[in-house]
């Protein structure tokens, strides 16, 4: 028997980096139910597959992502040693290209 996989689009209008962080977190959990894999970004974490996070130049998202992915930091395998999510974000976040032409 197979599993069925539902893929969910989040939209937001919101300006709040927690609700951000709750969308990135939910999606680190399905990820590791959904194949027994932990969701790791590879300048973070050993054996980690994911290269980056895009977003479209709302803060609160990047912050959101941040936070979200600076557990799961390894300073030892990344050499990024920050305490932040400011700080963090500029080793994995990308602003869409369309939203930095605006």
């Amino acid at each position: 028997m197979s599993k069925a996989i539902t893929i969910a689009h989040v939209y937001s209008d919101r300006s709040d980096w927690l609700q951000y962080k709750t969308i990135f977190n939910k999606l680190q959990r399905v990820t590791f139910q959904l194949t027994g894999r932990q969701l790791r970004l590879k300048c973070l974490s050993e054996g980690g597959s994911l290269v980056s996070v895009g977003v479209n130049m709302e803060l609160a998202q990047a912050l959101g992502a941040g936070n979200s992915f600076l557990p799961t930091n390894e300073p030892e395998f990344s050499k990024i040693h920050v305490e932040t999510a400011k700080e963090i974000v500029e080793y994995f976040v990308q602003a869409c290209y369309t939203h930095v032409k605006r």
